[in-house]
């Protein structure tokens, strides 16, 4: 028998609306520690040419995929170099071999300043 047809409709415009509600949600307001800030604060507090790599960072990634995976990612710590060289390597992604370098420098700050981060809100 199935469903009517009208009730995929109320299923699908329910997935949508959260899908669209994901993919609207800014990576840089998720908590970057357990002091409260958020993500995009603590770049803020990041030295100079560190917040000029983030801009790098938010420029050729968001090419091909928003920065959510980015900042989401958990990649061993010496282990940026070798993912954004693969990411450079795909089809328009439009990374040159030192903004590659920038762009790895800026992930291995990032991450080791979360780090800290975590440490320093840990109970001891």
């Amino acid at each position: 028998m199935g469903l009517p047809r009208h009730a995929g409709r109320g299923l699908l415009t329910g997935a949508l609306a959260l899908l669209g509600g994901c993919l609207l949600a800014d990576p840089l307001e998720r908590p970057f520690g357990p002091d409260g800030r958020t993500i995009r604060r603590a770049i803020e507090d990041f030295p100079p040419e560190r917040r000029a790599d983030f801009e790098l960072v938010r420029e050729r990634c968001g090419r091909c995929h928003s920065l959510d995976p980015v900042f989401a990612a958990r990649i061993p710590e010496g282990g940026w170099a070798v993912q954004v060289r693969s990411m450079a390597r795909k089809a328009g992604a439009g990374i040159v071999p030192a903004e590659a370098a920038r762009i790895a420098a800026f992930l291995e700050y990032f991450d080791a300043e979360r780090r800290k981060a975590a440490s320093a809100g840990a109970a001891p």
